[in-house]
């Protein structure tokens, strides 16, 4: 499974912005549980408008409880 985050951004070409993990639209307990109902075991996080996001990213998955 492949993760991004994103927010609306208006001045952004495309409309929207992409934020580290947590800080946008996803709803990341939702989608994890079910990534775990289904059976995936591995995820990968996507930051290649910016890569800066990961460490603001990983704290987030790992307070995670699902």
């Amino acid at each position: 499974m492949h993760c991004q985050d994103w927010v609306k951004d208006p001045s952004s070409p495309s409309g929207f912005r992409q934020v580290a993990l947590g800080r946008g639209v996803v709803d990341w307990k939702a989608v994890f549980t079910a990534a775990k109902t289904g059976g995936i075991k591995n995820y990968f996080v996507e930051l290649e408008e910016d890569p800066a996001l990961m460490p603001l990213s990983v704290p987030y998955l790992k307070s995670l409880n699902v």
